[in-house]
């Protein structure tokens, strides 16, 4: 009657889990009032026996507390589905193994017992079981008895399905009634009643086991369903997530898995540490999950081949020397409170561009060695930026859990139930160095996304560096042949694919940081070209001066927003070569040294390269002019000559 009410009030629709809390409620208030009712029976019938002079009536109220706990476990055993498969099936597999899959055994009596003599079998002659009466009659009572079945479940209405998560509901105001029964029975301090033990055993036996039965199919669907490696982009979700760039779905559904368990932390703190341990148990899997995808996008089937940004980001030294530079600060700050001006900028990019040059200028980059594929590139980011999320997400709710050293916050927002008691230091600090290594798996691709921007600036730019023969020899041609090298049409088209595949999966800083520098790398690269470039006239010039624009132009334009002004000193650098060797000299002199000493020899050796006639002692002049120079001026600020 009470569920027909609660379901007809019309507060929340039929079905609704939040009718179960009222329906709790509603039915312990009832039995306190029964119990109230027998005490005060009781209390009248001991009146009655002293005014009356008559034999005491027994009326025992530990019987009525028994009778209200049989009544409770008749309404869990409704709405806990303590018959469902997934749950029970290890409860049901001793029964069913006994049935089906024991061997017979023999009975040992039957050896020693007197036989009777067997009788003949007498074999029937005629069977009438598939004849039209029997037929009929069997199908009469399968209905008859399936009806039955029917009427009996149509007598029962419930608020709600039946679920084992249920018990998460009302398992607060379940304890609070248990602690009323065992002091109105004056049990024991550590004896329980026998609704305390029903409760235990079901959520030992029945609950945890559908926990873990939850967690296993949500860790299946993140290794094995297609969908799982699909970005969720729904923005209610990513809002409700407080994040502005999509996520993985199975990166979300393992958080959402995590979250349910913080909840139960609240809602059942008696299995606080249980829960703990199986988020433990949750990221170490994911973690495995994860890395297989990592390896999966950066990792060619071939074992002969490797990706160069990969391994130099597996690489511990290159790994830790570029967490030391300044840029990778700005990843980990939200914002900057200071704006950096750009020469500060171009200062603190100068020593990884000197790395990269002495490690990459002298060899060839196969095509097979980069990732040129910008979905790649895209995947990655988003792996990146769910790993990122995930690490901070995990780190926040385990740095608040309570300690037996100090009290946390609980479990943040989802500590609304009861207080979580003091977990295990070293359980938590488990949970914590998991979290740090899904970090710096995020950390390894951003480095992977970082290294392999520059290394497509040299994959695309070694033809203009070394050349076919020994030298680039495209600089030296006639008036028509001044537009950009296709070198650079090329490098600019893969600057603006990869940055249109990273800009909706990766946060401004990120990006900001995977293409910080690239200008100061193109302007070494260039610069460092004069070593070989066979000859350069004024058109040649002119084409290099266009080839600096192009690729300034489509990072200040497309990508970074800021002028790059490294790339004007490249443009400065070979307009040295519309000068003679010695106004080239003079300009030192006046102006001081923009360049270093290997620069400058490198521009007199082309200029040499380029006349006409070139005379071996005018060139061996100018280099010692130059040392001579270089050892009296000062160079300008920000240049080691």
């Amino acid at each position: 009657r009470t569920s027909q009410q609660l379901a007809e009030s019309g507060r929340y629709p039929q079905g609704d889990k939040r009718l179960l809390p009222q329906l709790f409620s509603a039915v312990v208030a009832q039995l306190q009032r029964v119990v109230e009712a027998h005490r005060l029976a009781a209390m009248a019938g001991q009146k009655a026996v002293v005014r009356n002079k008559m034999d005491q009536a027994r009326l025992d109220l530990a019987e009525v507390w028994s009778r209200v706990q049989s009544v409770i476990q008749v309404l869990l055993t409704d709405y806990l589905d303590f018959k469902s498969s997934s749950t029970l099936g290890s409860l049901s597999l001793p029964q069913q193994s006994a049935n089906t899959f024991s061997e017979p055994t023999a009975d040992i009596n039957s050896y020693f017992v007197r036989r009777k003599t067997a009788r003949p079998k007498r074999s029937s002659l005629f069977r009438f079981d598939s004849s039209s009466t029997a037929l009929s009659m069997n199908d009469y009572l399968r209905e008859h008895v399936e009806s039955d079945k029917e009427g009996a479940k149509e007598d029962k209405i419930l608020v709600c399905p039946a679920d084992p998560h249920n018990i998460t509901l009302i398992f607060n105001q379940l304890m609070q009634f248990i602690q009323e029964i065992e002091k109105a029975l004056k049990v024991q301090p550590g004896a329980h009643c026998t609704l305390y033990a029903f409760l235990m055993d079901y959520i030992k036996d029945v609950f945890l086991g559908q926990i873990h039965v939850d967690i296993s199919n949500s860790l299946n669907s993140a290794s094995q369903s297609l969908d799982a490696w699909k970005s969720v982009t729904d923005t209610d979700v990513l809002r409700e997530l407080a994040v502005s760039r999509p996520l993985l779905q199975s990166t979300v559904s393992v958080w959402k898995s995590m979250a349910e368990l913080g909840e139960m932390m609240g809602t059942l703190p008696l299995y606080s540490h249980h829960f703990l341990t199986i988020m433990c148990n949750i990221l170490m899997q994911y973690k495995e999950i994860c890395g297989a995808a990592y390896r999966g996008l950066v990792q060619p089937e071939a074992e002969d081949k490797r990706i160069i940004s990969a391994q130099w980001a597996k690489d511990e030294d290159i790994s830790r020397f570029l967490k030391s530079l300044p840029n990778w600060n700005t990843v980990e700050r939200e914002s900057q409170s200071v704006e950096e001006t750009a020469e500060e900028i171009d200062q603190r990019n100068a020593k990884e561009t000197e790395m990269l040059v002495q490690n990459l200028g002298s060899s060839d980059i196969p095509p097979h060695e980069i990732l040129s594929d910008p979905a790649q590139l895209r995947s990655l980011a988003q792996l990146q930026e769910s790993l990122d999320w995930f690490a901070q997400s995990v780190l926040k709710f385990a740095r608040g859990l309570p300690t037996g050293s100090s009290t946390g916050g609980g479990v943040g927002k989802l500590s609304v139930v009861s207080v979580v008691p003091p977990l295990p230091e070293t359980t938590i600090n488990t949970l914590i160095s998991l979290a740090k290594e899904f970090e710096e798996l995020a950390d390894v691709c951003l480095l992977v996304l970082h290294l392999e921007v520059r290394v497509h600036c040299f994959y695309y730019l070694m033809p203009l560096w070394r050349g076919p023969g020994g030298g680039p020899s495209q600089f030296s041609g006639g008036p028509d042949s001044t537009d950009p090298s296709n070198e650079i049409i090329q490098l600019n088209k893969d600057l603006l694919a990869v940055e249109d595949a990273l800009d909706s999966s990766l946060q401004p800083q990120k990006i900001q940081y995977v293409f910080e520098g690239v200008s100061h790398l193109v302007s070494a690269i260039l610069i460092s070209s004069a070593a070989t470039i066979k000859r350069i006239n004024s058109n040649g010039v002119k084409k290099m001066c266009r080839n600096i624009f192009a690729v300034q132009h489509t990072l200040t334009a497309s990508i970074t927003g800021r002028r790059e002004l490294a790339l004007d000193q490249a443009k400065t650098f070979y307009e040295l070569f519309n000068l003679t060797p010695k106004e080239l000299l003079t300009s030192i002199v006046e102006r001081g040294a923009a360049f270093k000493e290997l620069d400058y020899m490198n521009a007199l050796q082309l200029l040499h390269r380029s006349v006409a006639h070139p005379d071996p002692t005018s060139l061996t002049q100018n280099m010692e002019r130059l040392s001579q120079i270089l050892r009296g001026v000062v160079a300008r600020p920000g240049v080691t000559v």
